[in-house]
């Protein structure tokens, strides 16, 4: 049986959102029993040692030192940036990837965001993963994923398309921005490109379990507090952040909503959480939910809500595939893209709209309307199947 690298952020990074989409990768990929999954994590940070950690940790400081200031767009320093940076990612990532490549027939990347470069710089680890699958000669197949947007100056966006055209790439489907995957991106004819649904969207056919505890909770959602700032979107502080959060729990007290807070495994949104209940005056074990010890766990509780107000961008996917109404605020175009794929936008907040009052409208009608929500999926259905036909056809082609 073929053996298929599932790669994601699987354990160094605590997102619930990261873990779902390998599970349910892997779900796709051995569904049908042909072909035998192994989670891979895009980071060895969780084998390392502290030593050794500590190591890689302050060689990257002492490379960058010199060239810190330099931006990536500038035609000279931004080269003299990149190439330091990248030979750094080389000695960190590389050996990691043959070793845990070398008895693999083919790559699958769970999703999330890979054509992604100015946040937690992924387009390195998108880089040495697949340069390792070239040498070693293994198909790859970038499913679902999430792109960033193009820059044609910057030295790791130009160094991430050169790498994602090797004809090692057998399909790369998108579950946001086609237009710019097809038309900046991808440059090769026989890679194959799709806009599909985020993998996340057949959680329900993987996970839930029916549960007979009444729903009559709304769940508020989560960010760290400079969570705006680091997406690019200055609108909110941190503690304008934290004030809303506040404002929307008191609104749903107000108009007679029981409500918690939960996050999505990070601590930095967690102990946010904890922030807000200490300006509240409220005690964190009655209204913030521990963090989750695994998917399962994860998924049950989301389950047992009324509605979710969504912070990140899997928890409002995984209650949109468990049939959970949801709002969000949006801090990314990532959200945009799922809310308009999805169909519901109108809960779905941008800036100029996100006050405590109109979050709270939003998901009374997510609510009101969850019937409607429900029977539109139906018209859905292809794009969500479409998941499913280039995984196979991958798989096929193995």
């Amino acid at each position: 049986m073929k053996k298929i690298a599932v790669v994601g952020w699987d354990k160094s990074l605590n997102n619930i959102g990261d873990i779902l989409l390998i599970d349910v990768s892997c779900w796709i990929c051995e569904r049908n029993n042909r072909v035998q999954t192994v989670r891979m994590d895009w980071s060895p940070d969780y084998i390392l040692s502290s030593i050794q950690y500590n190591f890689f940790w302050k060689l990257r400081m002492f490379m960058g030192a010199p060239f810190h200031t330099f931006s990536f767009t500038s035609p000279i320093c931004g080269q003299l940036k990149y190439w330091s940076r990248k030979l750094w990612f080389n000695i960190y990532l590389k050996d990691y990837y043959r070793k845990s490549l070398c008895e693999i027939d083919a790559v699958l990347v769970a999703g999330g965001g890979v054509l992604k470069y100015e946040t937690q710089d992924h387009s390195f680890y998108t880089e040495c993963l697949l340069e390792v699958a070239k040498e070693l000669n293994l198909p790859v197949m970038l499913n679902a994923i999430g792109i960033e947007q193009y820059n044609e100056k910057d030295q790791r966006c130009i160094h991430l398309i050169n790498t994602i055209n090797h004809s090692t790439i057998k399909c790369i489907t998108t579950r946001d921005d086609i237009y710019k995957l097809q038309n900046h991106f991808v440059t090769s004819d026989s890679i194959k490109t799709d806009l599909v649904a985020d993998p996340v969207w057949w959680l329900k056919e993987v996970y839930e379990k029916p549960s007979s505890i009444p729903k009559d909770t709304i769940g508020i959602n989560l960010l760290q507090g400079t969570q705006f700032l680091q997406y690019g979107e200055h609108y909110l502080e941190e503690s304008e952040l934290l004030d809303l959060y506040m404002n929307i729990a008191m609104e749903l007290s107000r108009r007679g909503h029981k409500w918690c807070f939960f996050c999505n495994g990070m601590q930095s949104d967690y102990e946010f959480g904890v922030k807000i209940l200490q300006k509240m005056g409220l005690n964190s074990d009655d209204y913030l939910l521990q963090i989750h010890q695994n998917s399962e766990e994860y998924v049950s509780r989301l389950s047992e809500f009324k509605a979710i107000i969504a912070g990140r961008m899997h928890a409002a996917i995984s209650a949109y595939a468990l049939n959970i109404p949801v709002a969000a605020m949006v801090w990314s175009k990532k959200l945009v893209y799922f809310a308009e794929m999805a169909r519901i936008s109108e809960y779905f907040l941008q800036h100029e709209k996100i006050t405590a009052e109109n979050i709270v409208d939003a998901v009374e009608r997510a609510i009101s309307n969850s019937e409607k929500t429900i029977n539109q999926k139906a018209s859905l259905q292809n794009l969500k199947n479409r998941t499913l036909e280039y995984v196979d056809d991958y798989i096929s082609d193995i």
